[in-house]
């Protein structure tokens, strides 16, 4: 089995206390699958998913002045 992977990340912060995260991440797994069936004869196979990610998270910073 073989696999990469890559990704990037995102940061907004607004003087107001707003803030938004961003991950957006993509995977590849690769891998050659060799077998016996039952009856004897021999089978192969490759397989290569893709994978996306995401996440965003959003917030608001709250402070308390006296």
């Amino acid at each position: 089995m073989s696999s990469w992977s890559a990704g990037t990340y995102a940061a907004y912060y607004h003087d107001s206390g707003f803030w938004l995260d961003g991950i957006l991440k993509a995977n590849r797994f690769s891998q050659e699958i060799r077998g016996k069936m039952t009856g004897g004869g021999m089978h192969s196979g490759i397989s290569a998913p893709w994978r996306w990610e995401q996440v965003f998270e959003e917030g608001k910073i709250w402070s308390q002045e006296r």
